[in-house]
């Protein structure tokens, strides 16, 4: 499995764009139209091409669009299919789709194969928006026949000079920008949108100028010298410790604030030339050594998870030594990770080194295997009495059904760093045809089950562990699952039924005189008392800027629904904690919408739409 990972890495690096247009630099993977034809589209008899798609529409169209609208030409789009991370072998076998955008930024991917899909799209310059690809840090998926709109925005920009001690331009140096606060300034760890941010391929002209683009919104520590995160060559500057913008430590650096598509100007570093020091050690543990494996070793930044610099070392070798340079005081975590062919990698425990003046030498991480949850899906079909409206749209099959396992961060600590932490896309697993699935490589941790279901009609009715193993205390879908170091859980039972209910609407002010704030959630909150300790029962879902919200695959029953106010100790990088997950907090939830009194009752498939919800709740 980490295998592929390796692989997806590679693919993510060198088959989308680096700094340049497709007409100045095509990049390796990415298909040559000529103008005016449409990418990934062979000319075909005209009988054939209706043939093919008689039966079902096996392709995936979309269009990408900037903030304005307009199309963007020669983006590149990736297709991935869900479970990818499951798979095994090399990258023609991973099956990855890549295609570009035309001069009306259409894209079209034919011959797609039942099953879900994840779509990514890049182009210099720009980032995705959250929503079209990744909606608040939940993975989107897409299947054969839909159409995908993307709209990318133009990223920030810093830019200035780098000086040496004396004040002349220093050449090729590598400068890095470090995403420290979100656009609400709030704590962010580093996400990497291209495959530049990834290298830290950013580098000084002959005038010491330097440029980088494609940042989100947020603000950045700005920094020289170093190593880069991922260097696979040494120069001149290497074992110098980074100089952050103006001239100071990290602990002083001045924040550079940036939102879409602004340009700070004159961000001008004067270079210390302080010496950097070293980090040293081995690695022991692990899978059996391979000459087609490698460990990697990481450094993170103590203070936000940045990742500071990764190292790979062959399994192979006796020594397994690893060694950074360049580094400056400061506190820091040092991680390593290695693949295993066919189960779980194996991680160390993050481990805390804090250099003060000197190198740090003689350090050992002990790796231990990931865990793992595997168990089936059954579909529990409706009897041949129901009404044709609460039959499944259309055929669904097993490849179509995507699962996760969501890690509680309440209480989080720091986790070792793992490769796929860097793709654009969500850990996921696909139940095989027979509906047995696997979710591997998980941290010690507690997990909640999530799906992401094929069709409307479709609802989780129950998640279990069969045999109630006497190592899951507390296990169920009301507490959720927790995962000891190396842990393989099986057993797990999760029953989808046909008949789900489906509800949209639109939050209003109570007081109009007052907007609405700028993030809220809608809440569905079981009224039935045996449900009231079952949180699938419990659902939210994000309202837009105009105050729309939708709710889809609920299971019927009566409900109460609220909508609240998300407070900033719910937001993290990816999708707020969802309330249920804590008992406590669940039963404010239940109380605060017993005093608002307001009541739905959804039958087996019935979609409710255009109901409003005032904010906040008239309490009684």
């Amino acid at each position: 499995m980490l295998k592929t990972t390796f692989l997806l890495i590679a693919a993510f690096l060198f088959l989308t764009p680096r700094g340049a247009t497709a007409a100045q630099q095509p990049s390796a993977g990415r298909e040559q139209k000529p103008p005016a034809a449409r990418p990934n589209r062979a000319a075909k008899p005209a009988q054939a091409n209706k043939d093919a798609r008689a039966d079902s529409a096996r392709f995936i169209k979309g269009r990408v669009t900037d903030d304005a609208g307009q199309p963007v030409e020669d983006a590149s789009v990736f297709l991935l299919p869900a479970g990818t991370m499951s798979a095994q072998g090399s990258i023609e076998a991973l099956n990855i789709r890549p295609t570009s955008t035309d001069n009306e930024g259409k894209f079209e991917i034919d011959n797609v194969g039942s099953g879900a899909y994840s779509l990514m799209a890049f182009a210099p310059g720009y980032i995705t928006v959250a929503g079209s690809s990744i909606d608040g840090g939940v993975q989107r998926y897409y299947r054969a026949g839909e159409f995908v709109a993307v709209r990318l925005v133009k990223g920030g920009v810093i830019a200035g000079t780098v000086t040496n001690e004396m004040g002349e331009p220093m050449v090729a140096a590598r400068v890095r920008a470090i995403r420290v606060r979100d656009a609400e300034g709030r704590a962010a760890r580093m996400r990497p949108s291209s495959p530049d941010h990834f290298m830290e391929n950013w580098r000084t002209d002959d005038r010491g100028q330097y440029r980088i683009y494609g940042l989100e919104p947020g603000s950045y520590v700005v920094s020289t010298g170093g190593r880069a995160l991922l260097s696979l060559r040494e120069d001149g500057y290497w074992g110098e410790a980074a100089t952050y913008y103006p001239s100071s430590t990290r602990d002083t650096a001045i924040e550079v604030r940036v939102a879409s598509g602004q340009e700070m100007v004159s961000i001008d570093i004067r270079h210390r030339g302080a010496r950097g020091y070293a980090v040293s050690g081995t690695v022991a543990g692990g899978p059996a050594s391979s000459a087609q494996s490698a460990i990697i070793v990481s450094l993170l930044q103590a203070s936000n998870g940045a990742n500071e610099a990764m190292t790979f070392i062959p399994s192979m070798l006796p020594t397994r030594s690893f060694a950074f340079y360049g580094l400056a005081d400061g506190d820091y975590y040092l991680t390593a990770m290695a693949p295993e062919e066919k189960a779980s990698a194996s991680v160390s425990t993050p481990r805390r080194v804090k250099i003060k003046g000197g190198d740090v030498t003689g350090l050992e991480l002990v790796l231990a295997p990931l865990g793992s949850m595997a168990g089936r899906v059954s579909v529990e079909a409706l009897d041949r009495e129901s009404k044709p409206e609460c039959k499944t749209a259309r055929k669904t099959t097993m490849d179509e059904f995507i699962l996760l396992a969501r890690r509680d961060t309440k209480g989080d600590r720091p986790t070792a760093f793992l490769p796929f932490e860097f793709l654009p896309f969500s850990m996921d697993s696909v139940p095989s045809d027979k509906g047995a699935f696997m979710i591997a490589n998980l941290e010690p941790a507690r997990y909640h089950i999530e799906t992401r279901l094929p069709d409307e009609a479709l609802y989780v009715r129950a998640v279990a562990l069969e045999g109630a193993a006497s190592n899951q205390k507390g296990a169920g879908p009301q507490n959720g699952i927790r995962l000891k170091q190396g842990e393989r859980v099986t057993g797990l039972v999760i029953t989808v039924a046909e008949g789900a209910s489906g509800l949209a609407g639109k939050v209003t002010a109570s007081n109009k005189d007052q907007p609405l704030p700028a993030r809220l959630r809608a809440h569905l909150i079981p009224a039935e008392p045996e449900f009231a300790t079952d949180n699938l029962r419990y659902r939210e879902a994000a309202v837009d800027g105009e105050g729309a919200f939708t709710f889809s695959n609920v299971a019927p029953g009566r409900y109460r629904i609220i909508a609240r106010e998300v407070q900033d100790s719910e937001i993290n990088d990816g999708a707020p904690r969802p309330i249920a997950w804590d008992e406590q907090a669940r039963e404010l939830l239940r109380l605060q919408a017993e005093s608002s009194g307001a009541i739905v009752e959804l039958q087996p498939c019935q979609r409710v739409k255009g109901h409003a919800l005032r904010f906040p709740p008239a309490a009684k």
